[in-house]
């Protein structure tokens, strides 16, 4: 469905804004004349024509973006979006000359890469200009686009929209320079409107800042329009674009201007600081409204008059770092409670337990946020003395208009008029005693088993306490005493007391096994133990094939012919014979090559290499002296001949 380019019937709207000011933007598009106004999560949707979208982009101060949807389709994966996408006559909005760009955003969708839909929905659009015009696309900017596009993405829905605002509304096009941590202008105004503030009173922010909360309540008590500064928004890029009727709406809004009789006054402790803020302040030509000082907040006074309204943005320890923040917020309670008695003072920050130190009773917590950080917009009634002296004194009643110091509904005891000895005429609410009804229980009722009652079940009968009964009927009858007889121990008995010295420990397990004390043999006499020879093994060689081990190809006799070098040694190296017949059954290990033949079993053994034999008059080898190291020069290489590539063959 296209939308209507007449702007003669209505079209819906949706208008963004941070999380906390739904109400106020709603309370604001039906001041302006929106129809069938619904907040929603951080938007609020109404309907109007082309008219009412001109006045929205120019005059709403909590708006973000204004966006008005075009179509919606149902789909199922990024194909199904392409698709959808690439059907529609982005002709309307679109010419080859100008620029786009694609914002998106998802939420309960298998397309959770907002970046990648983003690009998705560029291709499909860049692709359909492409068919329709030779090859020629239009081009992308990120930055200040002509026309942007807004995709939005819940569960199986997508909704398109198109971006009437272009950029973002909170950039009201009077901000040259930033100080540290900056509020935005969306959030300052959404604060003013939420204190409840009529511009009929004096403003004071003791921590300006850049200056955006003083200049947007010098724009609020003026009643300029939000985007008097700005010079472009989206819709004046669109075909449709009437410029006759944007004329006549701006006209229409300058015109309802008014004075402020009130002061306005910002200070920061910072001259940095307040140097930006006398930079914006005088851009947005609001210099003689607003009157600026650089003072900490425990030395600022209130002005003369009236008391007014006083907004405070601390330092939450975010971005800006503090050594002290517990201090700063005890210092902001004593001041406030000291120096601006009778004020209505708003106090916003995102650190709840620096909040409390403040030391005063909040009246009301407003939940907002200030970017990602969620933020208390909490306010403070400043009096004087107590609150409970604030009422005993009359001075102020209860902001529905009652009289606490007057208590109709209940008597006053202590009055002179009252009669003596007559209260009861007195007592609003006589009550009337009402005797407790008595009710008999039935043979057959159910009651609470007792201790008396028996496990089994069986003898259901209460029984009767012992007091009542006979004692000789009781179960519980005591028993005769009976001294034990005394019968004396016999000194033959086993019994009979033993010292702890003299009695013997020993393991009745093992009683039977040891021979008696007196049946062992002294030191002397002990056996000798049997004597284990200790059997020299001969070293092993090596042994490649188990045949070879069994069956030996050679048996050595003649030594001297076998081994001429080793004549005079008195050792020779013989590799092991081995009988076939005495052969173990067992095979040896596989992947071990070194076996030796023990006790007929094959055992595993490290590798053995037979020692030569060393002469008789042999003098011990004595060991080479280390040559000495000279430091000397490399040769050098010959260069290398080139080579004749004439004489390669191909």
């Amino acid at each position: 469905m296209e939308p209507s380019t007449t702007g003669t019937e209505p079209q819906t709207f949706i208008v963004k804004t941070i999380a906390g000011l739904e109400q106020v933007l709603a309370a604001e598009i039906e001041e302006l004349g929106g129809a069938n106004i619904q907040v929603l999560t951080r938007a609020v949707s109404f309907e109007g024509d082309k008219r009412m979208l001109y006045k929205a982009n120019y005059c709403l101060r909590t708006a973000q973006r204004i966006l008005m949807p075009i179509f919606t389709f149902q789909m199922a994966d990024e194909d199904d979006l392409y698709n959808q996408i690439t059907a529609y006559p982005w002709e309307n909005y679109l010419t080859l000359q100008k620029t786009l760009a694609v914002d998106a955003v998802s939420s309960d969708s298998e397309l959770t890469h907002t970046h990648y839909i983003a690009q998705r929905t560029k291709d499909a659009i860049v692709d359909r200009f492409r068919l329709i015009s030779n090859g020629r696309r239009p081009s992308v900017d990120t930055e200040n686009p002509h026309v942007r596009i807004n995709i939005h993405i819940r569960g199986s829905i997508c909704d398109v929209s198109v971006d009437s605002s272009g950029a973002s509304l909170h950039k009201r096009g009077y901000r040259v320079s930033n100080a540290e941590a900056p509020m935005s202008e969306v959030l300052a105004a959404g604060l003013i409107m939420l204190s409840g503030w009529k511009h009929d009173c004096n403003f004071i922010d003791p921590m300006c800042g850049s200056g955006t909360l003083v200049i947007e309540a010098a724009m609020i008590a003026n009643n300029f329009p939000a985007g008097m500064y700005r010079k472009e928004f989206g819709f004046m890029h669109w075909p449709d674009f009437d410029r006759d009727l944007w004329n006549e709406v701006t006209k229409e809004a300058m015109d309802r201007q008014t004075e402020f009789e009130f002061q306005i006054m910002g200070s920061d402790i910072s001259t940095k600081n307040l140097a930006s803020a006398r930079a914006n302040v005088k851009s947005a030509r609001l210099h003689k409204d607003i009157t600026l000082s650089v003072n900490p907040f425990s030395a600022l006074q209130p002005p003369a008059g009236d008391p007014g309204i006083i907004i405070i943005n601390p330092p939450y320890g975010e971005r800006i770092r503090l050594g002290d923040i517990i201090g700063l917020y005890k210092s902001i309670g004593n001041t406030l409670k000291q120096e601006f008695a009778g004020y209505q003072a708003w106090v916003i920050s995102s650190d709840q337990r620096a909040l409390s130190m403040i030391g005063l009773r909040p009246t009301a917590k407003l939940p907002v946020f200030n970017g990602p950080l969620e933020c208390r917009f909490e306010h403070f009634d400043l009096y004087k003395g107590s609150k409970r002296g604030r009422y005993m004194e009359g001075e102020n009643p209860g902001e529905d208009g009652r009289d606490y110091t007057k208590k109709e509904d209940k008597p006053d005891w202590r009055s002179k008029d009252a009669p003596e000895g007559d209260f009861d005429s007195l007592d609003p609410k006589p009550r009337d005693f009402k005797a407790r009804e008595i009710k008999p229980r039935s043979e057959y009722s159910e009651r609470k088993s007792t201790r008396f009652d028996s496990k089994e079940g069986e003898n259901t009968e209460r029984r009767q306490p012992r007091r009542e009964r006979d004692s000789s009927d009781s179960e519980y009858k005591s028993k005769e005493f009976k001294p034990r007889e005394y019968k004396p121990r016999e000194e033959s008995s086993d019994t009979v007391f033993i010292p702890r010295e003299k009695r013997e420990f020993n393991n009745d397990d093992r009683k039977s096994d040891r021979p008696a004390r007196d049946d062992r043999y002294n030191k002397g006499d002990r056996p000798e133990r049997r004597k284990v020879e200790k059997i020299k093994l001969k070293p092993i060689t090596r042994i490649e094939e188990r045949d070879e081990y069994l069956h030996p190809k050679k048996i050595i006799t003649d030594v001297n012919s076998e081994y001429p070098d080793f004549q005079n040694t008195t050792e020779v190296p013989v590799a092991p014979v081995v009988q076939a017949d005495s052969a173990p059954e067992r095979e040896p290990s596989k992947g071990n090559k070194f076996t030796e033949q023990r006790d007929y079993k094959i055992m595993r053994t490290r590798e053995l290499r037979p020692r030569k034999a060393k002469p008789e008059e042999s003098e011990p080898a004595k060991p080479k002296a280390r040559p000495e190291s000279k430091l000397s020069k490399p040769e050098p290489k010959a260069p290398k001949a080139p080579v004749n590539y004439d004489d390669l063959e191909d």
